[in-house]
């Protein structure tokens, strides 16, 4: 039973990160935000990754922390990227969606499309919301700065531990960052596929009344037969 309940759990996650990305990623950012204030001791008992960390020699923990801040920098230039793309999509796609709107002849088909649109432009600014604040929400205490320095001053400058402190303060961090940019691509694969299904009936709006023609062609005939 505990390993069905826990599929069943693990599909309706998936299906509410599909349905509704913002919900699941404050989920997975607020458990990260735990992690982040607790102590780097409290941390080493429950993930023994840490722990092992101190076996690497200093100068690539260096390395690691530098990589680990460049991942940031790149996270945050992607993340303000989507959001000019969003903005442009945004414009273009939602005056675009008007205009097929309007020129929908179908009442029923009209409203569906109109629905579909709005939602389609939900997605769009609750995925642009994730990338703006991707990079404010996500900032590290350590690895970088002038504090950063005095810290490992020449009595600590071969100190490991504020070395895997700052690595971990990243990790989580990066973390968030990335947990919002996936956050942001969801949304922004939900709102495409909404404009998608937006085209498609307005597409198919002129075709539909051929076919109900058709069909009650073709019903007639079989009363006929009889």
């Amino acid at each position: 039973m505990a390993a069905v309940r826990d599929r069943v759990s693990d599909y309706l996650s998936r299906l509410a990160y599909l349905i509704l990305p913002p919900l699941e990623v404050d989920a997975a950012k607020r458990k990260l935000d735990k992690r982040s204030l607790k102590s780097l001791q409290e941390l080493e008992q429950t993930d023994h990754r840490y722990s092992d960390w101190y076996g690497i020699s200093v100068p690539k923990l260096d390395e690691l922390i530098k990589a680990e801040g460049d991942r940031a920098a790149k996270l945050d230039d992607k993340a303000g990227k989507i959001s000019a793309v969003l903005a442009v999509a945004l414009a273009i796609g939602g005056t675009f969606g008007v205009s097929l709107v309007e020129k929908v002849s179908l009442s029923l088909l009209r409203t569906s499309m109109r629905i579909a649109l709005l939602l389609a432009i939900i997605y769009i600014l609750m995925g642009g919301w994730l990338a703006l604040f991707s990079g404010n929400s996500a900032k590290p205490e350590g690895g970088y700065g002038p504090d950063w320095e005095a810290r490992l001053s020449k009595e600590k400058s071969m100190d490991k531990q504020p070395r895997v402190e700052a690595l971990v303060n990243f990790e989580i961090a990066n973390l968030i960052r990335n947990n919002n940019i996936s956050g942001a691509l969801q949304c922004i694969r939900n709102g495409a596929a909404l404009f998608f299904f937006v085209l498609l009936l307005a597409v198919a709006d002129p075709m539909i009344p051929i076919c109900i023609g058709l069909y009650e062609n073709v019903i007639s005939l079989i009363h006929c037969g009889r």
